[in-house]
């Protein structure tokens, strides 16, 4: 007899968004980065906090602005 094919799971809404803020973050950290460099003395958290505090604290919206911004949605 065939082995019944197992459909893979389809992953959990939590999970989902796990992965996605995992990719925010890591795309905001490289901003962050970016910035630092560009302004020398001025501290990363800063930078990271008006990144972020423009979009009144969400990730996904700072991301949005930052590509609105750069001419990239």
């Amino acid at each position: 007899m065939e082995a019944a094919k197992k459909k893979p799971a389809t992953p959990t809404l939590e999970e989902r968004l796990e992965v996605l803020q995992a990719e925010i973050d890591t795309v905001i950290a490289e901003l962050v980065d970016q910035r630092t460099a560009a302004c020398p003395g001025v501290p990363r958290g800063i930078i990271e906090q008006i990144l972020i505090g423009r979009a009144h604290g969400c990730k996904c919206e700072a991301l949005k602005l930052v590509r609105k911004a750069n001419g990239q949605v």
